[in-house]
């Protein structure tokens, strides 16, 4: 696997099979294995700004009607 993807660090990043994490040294066969990367953003920041911007973009939509 690390041939293939040098850029994964498997001392540091966690990897489990069906969702659940699992030990570095649990054997895994047949299994699909899972690689978990850690998050760029938090989840409720993100969609927080999302809203935010959809609020904004349906204020600017009603007064670009009004003037209409």
């Amino acid at each position: 696997m690390l041939e293939r993807f040098p850029e994964i660090d498997l001392a540091t990043t966690r990897w489990g099979s069906s969702g659940r994490s699992e030990a570095r040294s649990g054997a895994l066969a047949g299994d699909r294995v899972e690689i978990y990367r850690p998050l760029i953003a938090d989840p409720k920041e993100a969609r927080k700004q999302r809203a935010a911007e959809g609020r904004a973009m349906k204020k600017g939509a009603a007064a670009l009607s009004e003037q209409g």
